[in-house]
């Protein structure tokens, strides 16, 4: 069993099965590799960054509920080489059940990609939105 299928299923009252909403292998190589190339390309300019080391769930999930995303996001947990599809809302409700801040890196995207939450081990959230190359 996956990490992920896992963690769906021990998160009391999440309601999302894995296999309904889990991104075939294609789709997932096509995100990330979209997504790294425009962090790595400066084609996004970080809008937000806050270090959650000491925050505690609440405040987490308050920070998260107020960046702008809505709706359905891809999120993609990049070590794992797994991701899925889900309401922005779910996953900030139940974040703290499907991301280990010990081992695991995170990218959530909007469908289009024009806005990535980079969420790493070491509890750092990093905002970006799709903007001019760096210079």
């Amino acid at each position: 069993m996956s990490i992920l299928r896992s963690r769906f299923h021990e998160a009391y009252g999440f309601p999302y099965d894995y296999d309904s909403v889990m991104l075939r292998q294609a789709e997932f190589d096509s995100i990330t590799a979209a997504i790294r190339t425009r962090i790595t390309d400066g084609f996004f300019a970080k809008m937000a960054e806050k270090d959650c080391c000491d925050a505690d769930p609440d405040e987490i999930r308050a920070w998260l509920s107020s960046l702008p995303f809505n709706g359905l996001v891809n999120v993609i947990w990049i070590g794992e080489g797994e991701g899925v599809v889900i309401d922005y809302d779910c996953f900030v409700k139940f974040y703290d059940d499907l991301w280990f801040p010990s081992s695991d890196e995170v990218w959530l995207s909007t469908l289009d990609m024009k806005l990535v939450l980079q969420i790493d081990h070491e509890e750092q959230f990093e905002l970006f939105s799709e903007g001019c190359p760096a210079e």
